[in-house]
């Protein structure tokens, strides 16, 4: 059985950014390997439609970040078609309490 590797948030951003170390750790692994969160998928669309945001409310100053906003929203949604993504299910539901309860009662990372 291979392995499957999820990629985070933050790797999604560096490997996106061209950071030559998580696009070399990347590369090494088939693309049926890999796969990311529908929880990174979220963080990473707020965090576009808050660009986008910003700049409507003050579109005289960022008019030109505006359309890098827009472009950087449809450049993720392309990204997103070609990885595997992993469903938030009942199991995941389960495990994400689990932690709360871990958390709460104060155990450490």
């Amino acid at each position: 059985m291979a392995k499957l590797y999820i990629l985070d948030t933050d790797h999604v951003s560096l490997f996106q950014q061209g950071n030559p170390t998580v696009i070399q750790r990347i590369s090494q692994k088939k693309p049926e390997n890999l796969a990311v969160t529908v929880i990174t998928l979220e963080e990473k669309i707020k965090g576009w439609l808050k660009s986008i945001k910003d700049c409507n409310s003050n579109l005289s100053k960022y008019n030109t970040k505006l359309v890098w906003a827009y472009k950087g929203l449809a450049d993720e949604i392309e990204f997103f078609k070609n990885i595997r993504l992993l469903a938030f299910d009942n199991d995941a539901y389960a495990m994400y309490q689990l932690l709360l309860i871990k958390r709460l009662k104060g155990i450490g990372t």
